[in-house]
């Protein structure tokens, strides 16, 4: 019975001390004896503008936080945030309600210095387009800038690690490469004289069914231009007011070769294909779209039976005018909101597409900002640009294989393929493809063009 007593007793006084800090227990440790930890390493490495966070625990709650350096840190309840707002090295320290501490060291950037393989001076003629050139090291994302457009241009991929400088003019300019963090390479660009072969964004063969009109710009050469066909019953032409754009109609089913050709009689040919199509399913392209009070619209009918009828809800929103048999027909926004236009053809079906009008704005925007093609759709798209700080200097597709882009002046074209063919994450879904713009003080607009997806047995 004594030694039941001494057993009894003696665990009774290994809990008092236990609860007054003593029997071997330290500062910092909890109750379940974990020490003071985070959920990061000792030493981790981040990239510049990048935040990332991390579990507290372990050591006596509550726990606060301090940093130095390269990085800033917060701490909700047991959730540690770290973010980096230099480039270089800081300290993230952790430290409990007994005075226990954590640190850990952050390295800010890849640690290699921003290189470029572009040489020191670069020359390039007029017209012509350097070598392709890399980017690496450095911090983020990179930018390439000209000083002078009118002198020489820079074009890059959609990822901006590969570029190319392009002549303008005659004379000399800078092009800056520079990284997230500031670090910045210099080229000195000479652009010598030289002549820019005569060009369309047109490709060399197309295919157009009967009934539809493509558009396509030329530049190059020497104006001014003229543009002729040799089967004007299969494919007629014709030459805008702005002697640089054309549009090709096509009639009937049957062939014709286009020929652009400009002042010192070098020529360009079109081989164009026009198709007979099939009634289809009634449709407008693009199938909806948005855009900016004072932006125009321009839709074109497809499927059905000609001549088509386009009625509009709202014409205090948008004015539709359309043309003669209704194949066509633009939207002018007046005011904020939404209208409906529906299309009846011949036979009395019927097809409508909500056109939305947003606020008017100065900043640089690409009209429309969104719109809907069908992945049976093969026809080039023309958008608009509005506002920022012309020129517009850069330009780009996020997926080129739907149609490449090009710029006239503040027309964006998306070039006309075979066939947009899409497999999205859900049937009858869409596939969206991001249109970029950049304008001369370096303000970027995009214009989302969403491939839907049809079923298409010719796209399975």
């Amino acid at each position: 019975m004594k030694t039941f007593f001494r057993i009894v007793s003696g665990l009774f006084l290994m809990a008092i001390l236990s609860a007054c800090g003593g029997g071997g227990g330290s500062a910092g440790t909890n109750m379940n004896g974990a020490a003071l930890f985070t959920t990061a390493a000792d030493k981790i490495q981040m990239l510049y503008g990048e935040t990332k966070t991390f579990t507290v625990g372990g050591g006596v709650p509550s726990y606060a936080v301090s940093s130095s350096g390269a990085v800033s840190a917060t701490l909700t309840g047991t959730v540690l945030t770290v973010a980096t707002n230099a480039t270089g090295t800081g300290t993230v320290t952790v430290t409990d309600k007994a005075g226990a501490k954590v640190s850990i060291d952050v390295t800010v950037g890849t640690g290699a210095t921003l290189t470029t393989s572009a040489p020191a001076s670069v020359t390039v003629g007029v017209g012509a387009v350097t070598l392709t050139y890399s980017i690496t090291g450095g911090t983020g994302v990179y930018a390439v800038n000209s000083s002078d457009t009118s002198i020489a241009d820079v074009g890059f991929d959609k990822d901006r690690s590969v570029f190319v400088i392009a002549g303008v003019s005659t004379g000399t300019t800078t092009v800056v490469v520079k990284d997230n963090a500031g670090q910045s390479v210099s080229i000195a660009v000479t652009v010598v004289g030289g002549t820019r072969s005569l060009f369309t964004t047109a490709p060399s063969a197309l295919s157009v069914p009967s009934g539809k009109t493509v558009s396509y710009s030329i530049s190059g050469g020497s104006a001014p231009y003229s543009v002729s066909s040799n089967n004007s019953g299969a494919a007629d032409v014709s030459l805008k007011q702005n002697g640089t754009d054309f549009d090709i109609k096509a009639i009937a089913a049957g062939t014709a070769n286009i020929v652009v050709t400009d002042a010192s009689r070098s020529s360009v040919t079109i081989a164009v294909t026009v198709t007979t199509p099939a009634a289809g399913t009634l449709s407008v392209l693009p199938a909806g779209a948005s855009g900016s009070v004072g932006d125009t619209l321009k839709f074109n009918v497809v499927g059905g039976v000609l001549p088509y009828k386009v009625t509009n809800t709202n014409d205090s929103i948008a004015k539709v005018f359309a043309s003669v048999d209704g194949a066509s027909f633009n939207a002018v926004l007046s005011n904020v909101g939404k209208s409906d236009v529906t299309v009846i053809d011949a036979l009395g079906t019927t097809t409508t597409i909500t056109i939305t009008a947003t606020g008017d704005a100065a900043t640089l925007r690409l009209s429309p900002s969104d719109f809907e093609v069908s992945e049976q759709s093969s026809e080039s798209y023309q958008l608009k640009v509005y506002g920022g700080t012309p020129p517009y200097v850069q330009y780009w597709s996020s997926d080129p294989s739907y149609g490449a882009v090009t710029l006239s002046g503040n027309t964006f074209t998306i070039g006309s393929v075979t066939r947009r063919c899409v497999t999205p994450l859900t049937a009858l879904g869409v596939y969206t493809v991001t249109l970029t713009v950049v304008d001369s003080l370096g303000a970027s607009a995009t214009s989302k063009m969403n491939i839907r997806d049809t079923l298409d047995a010719n796209c399975k």
